[in-house]
């Protein structure tokens, strides 16, 4: 979340820049998933990590809904089931429908 090609961050510029220059070229069917920071078991130990999931889960009420934390698994569930989907054309998804598309049946 937060990718722009304009943003003072050279992170979040780059990812801009690489979802921008992806979104020109002839494919017929593009998924950007744009999850925020994402919760799980990770072999490496990041320590400002650590600290923004032990902060933001217990706040992430507080925390505007695209901002929010959200489990690997259930980001991978939703990439797994838009992969599933043959409609074509560009899509964008951030937390709420990641969401959404975890808990469709």
């Amino acid at each position: 979340v937060g990718a722009n090609a304009n943003s003072r961050n050279f992170y979040l510029s780059l990812k801009g820049e690489v979802e921008g220059a992806i979104k020109v070229l002839d494919i017929p069917r593009i998924s950007i998933f744009q999850p925020s920071m994402l919760l799980g078991q990770r072999e490496e130990f990041r320590l400002g990590e650590r600290v923004g999931k032990l902060l933001m889960q217990p706040l992430s009420f507080l925390i505007p809904a695209k901002y929010r934390p959200i489990q690997a698994r259930e980001v991978a569930q939703a990439m797994l089931r838009d992969a599933k989907n043959l409609k074509a054309g560009t899509n964008t998804y951030q937390y709420q429908a990641i969401k959404s598309i975890v808990s469709a049946n």
